[in-house]
């Protein structure tokens, strides 16, 4: 396990499940989860919580350095990769002059 192996969880097991249970997204909630199986001991390894939860190791690796790096509020930030651009420009068409 090379990467991170060694975490210290701030957050107390009691606290992170409250967290966990007042996320309203499953990607948030799942993270949440993550920290709170190693950090009560139902997890012992990063390998062990990706099994647990359903994902990689290399995917639970990059939630835990993404938490070492920015901390619970890093982990929990929701990026919006934008999706498709509007049909309709947000000004809207325009007539060409002259046209009724």
């Amino acid at each position: 396990m090379s990467g991170v192996s060694k975490i210290v969880i701030q957050e107390e097991a009691t606290e992170l499940l409250h967290l966990m249970k007042a996320q309203k997204q499953l990607r948030q909630n799942t993270r949440v989860q993550a920290l709170y199986l190693l950090k009560s001991g139902e997890a012992t390894s990063i390998t062990q919580v990706g099994r647990m939860l359903g994902f990689p190791r290399e995917t639970v690796q990059r939630w835990l350095l993404k938490y070492r790096a920015s901390g619970l509020s890093g982990l929990l930030n929701q990026l919006c990769h934008g999706g498709r651009s509007a049909a309709i420009p947000q000004g809207g068409y325009r007539r060409a002059p002259g046209l009724n």
